[in-house]
């Protein structure tokens, strides 16, 4: 058995946009080693199609090994074992079928090129009071990807600006598919280690931190991480039927000030603090990107006028 996830229940109160978004229906996509991304009827049990079926080429050309699902954005991202992401915009057209995903593009950082991506997972929405909001709570929604690759290389990649934002140093993975996933706050990253390790890192400036889980070590790789997203609880699974799974949670007290991040108890700046100062280091690079944009432009139009006046200048001479 290789992967287990729980569907929501349909009786609960939906947030807002939920009606709209690729999880309020009832499907289930999957991941194959034939390199297809699958939609099904989760009633039924039957295939709706394939993502992708009908171009000209298919998007993965290896088996596929993550998904992950953006319902903010309308998004599914696939990541193979070539260290390829693609990213499919769902867009209904009433079939409510495989169709309704189109692939976007496909992204390829250059450190995981040949390198099996062995997870993808999406950063959370933050809820955080700032300053310049006048003490109001706001929800923060980012378009921000953790990626996890054999060699090691644990990133978050920002899928607007294709830009890497940081990287998460000391992850031990070699050969196996290995889960790595956020807290439910997004300020913290935890990852399984394929020597048995658990490792977790501040997720707004990479460090790594230690915590109660640096005494556990399995005797096998971590095969799954499960963070409740309302308890204070997270849990963790090895390879091999003799292995229990690891349950940790928070004292009462020592989560409800700290959150999620004090079940490790490691001492974290103020989300809204941080969370500006990140939102400034997206805004300057997004500034860079429509900087050079416009200069590759300019230089175009400066190449294309100028051969139009040579030209010009040409065919009146022989006239």
């Amino acid at each position: 058995l290789d992967c287990l996830r729980l569907r929501r229940g349909g009786g609960g109160r939906r947030r807002p946009g939920m009606e709209a978004s690729i999880t309020a229906m009832p499907k289930v996509l999957t991941t194959a080693f034939d390199g297809a991304v699958r939609l099904w009827d989760a009633e039924a049990g039957e295939e709706l199609g394939r993502l992708g079926e009908g171009l000209d080429e298919a998007a993965h050309h290896t088996h596929v090994n993550a998904l992950a699902i953006d319902t903010d954005h309308h998004r599914v991202y696939s990541g193979d074992a070539e260290g390829v992401v693609w990213s499919w915009r769902w867009e209904s057209s009433g079939e409510d079928g495989a169709s309704d995903f189109r692939p976007e593009r496909a992204i390829q950082p250059p450190k995981l090129q040949g390198r099996a991506i062995t997870s993808l997972a999406m950063r959370p929405k933050l809820r955080v009071t700032g300053a310049s909001n006048k003490g109001s709570e706001v929800t923060r929604r980012r378009n921000q990807l953790l990626i996890y690759s054999q060699g090691g290389f644990l990133i978050l990649y920002d899928m607007s600006t294709r830009t890497e934002v940081v990287q998460y140093r000391g992850a031990v993975c070699k050969n196996s598919r290995l889960p790595a996933t956020f807290s439910p706050d997004g300020r913290l990253v935890l990852a399984g280690g394929e020597d048995g390790s658990v490792g977790i890192w501040d997720a707004w400036s990479g460090d790594s931190l230690h915590h109660v889980f640096s005494e556990v070590r399995f005797t096998g790789p971590i095969m799954d991480i499960s963070w409740n997203p309302r308890q204070h609880c997270v849990a963790l699974a090895a390879c091999g039927g003799n292995f229990p799974v690891l349950v940790g949670y928070a004292r009462k007290n020592t989560a409800v000030e700290n959150g999620p991040a004090g079940a490790f108890g490691s001492q974290q700046p103020e989300i809204d603090e941080l969370d500006l100062q990140e939102e400034k280091v997206i805004e300057a690079r997004e500034k860079i990107d429509r900087s050079r944009r416009v200069k590759l432009k300019l230089e175009e139009f400066k190449k294309m006028r100028g051969g139009a006046g040579s030209g010009g200048g040409t065919s009146v001479a022989e006239g």
